[in-house]
C-alpha cells in the first residue's frame, strides 16, 4: 500500500521530467533549424566565392598571357658555372644581333634564366615594349 501513496509524487515528478525534456528538445530543433538555415547561407556563400575565384584565376591567367607577349625565349647558349646576368645580356645581344644588328641593351628591361636546374637552361628576354620586340624580330 505504501507503494500506492507514492504513485503521485512519482507522477508529478515523471511529467516534470517530460516538461523538461520536451523542453530540451524544442529548444534543440531551433537550434537544429538555425544550424541548417547557416548551413545552407555558408553553402550559397562557398558556391558565389569559388565562382569568383573562378573568374579570377581565369582573368589572371589572361593577363600572365598577355604579360608574356613582350617576352622572348631563347634556347641553346650555353651557360657557364659562374655566369653573370651582364655575361646573360651579352650573350642574348650577341645572338639576337644576328638577327638584328641595330638592337642594343637599352631595348631588353630583363634577361634572366629559366630553370636553372638543366645543363642549358632557356634564357627569358623581356623587351621594354612589345614594339620593341616586334621591331627587332
Amino acid at each position: 500500500m505504501s507503494s500506492l501513496g507514492t504513485l503521485p509524487k512519482q507522477m508529478s515528478d515523471l511529467a516534470s521530467t517530460l516538461n523538461t525534456v520536451s523542453s530540451d528538445v524544442e529548444l534543440l530543433n531551433k537550434e537544429v533549424k538555425r544550424l541548417t538555415e547557416e548551413n545552407c547561407s555558408l553553402r550559397e556563400k562557398n558556391r558565389s566565392l569559388e565562382e569568383k575565384i573562378s573568374s579570377l584565376d581565369s582573368n589572371f591567367n589572361d593577363l600572365d598571357r598577355y604579360s608574356r607577349r613582350q617576352n622572348l625565349e631563347i634556347h641553346g647558349i650555353h651557360m657557364s658555372d659562374d655566369e653573370s646576368i651582364v655575361e646573360v645580356e651579352s650573350n642574348v645581344l650577341t645572338v639576337l644581333k644576328k638577327i638584328d644588328e641595330n638592337i642594343s641593351h637599352q631595348n631588353i628591361d630583363v634577361v634572366h634564366r629559366i630553370g636553372k636546374l638543366k645543363k642549358n637552361p632557356s634564357i627569358n628576354v623581356r623587351f621594354i615594349s612589345r614594339k620593341k620586340q616586334k621591331q627587332h624580330l
